[in-house]
């Protein structure tokens, strides 16, 4: 439960310039949708992918992932 509960010294000058991105996971059931838009919106990223998987889309669609990923990597 560590890191759940250390408290983070984030600042715009460090965290704050790194680019985001986010892989937005349409049929999870661990973290909903709502939620995950959520997280998303608090912590705004250049670029949200949307998939039609559940939680793990590195296992049931690692192929279209990696596809993602090389798009964002691109920028």
């Amino acid at each position: 439960m560590a890191p759940f509960a250390t408290p983070l010294a984030l600042s715009e000058e460090n965290f704050g310039q790194i680019p985001r991105a986010y892989v937005e996971t349409l049929q999870d059931r661990a973290v909903s949708p709502p939620f995950q838009k959520e997280m998303y919106k608090k912590l705004p990223c250049q670029k949200v992918v949307s998939m039609t998987t559940s939680h793990s889309p590195f296992f049931s669609a690692p192929e279209e992932l990696a596809g993602h990923l090389e798009f964002l990597a691109r920028g």
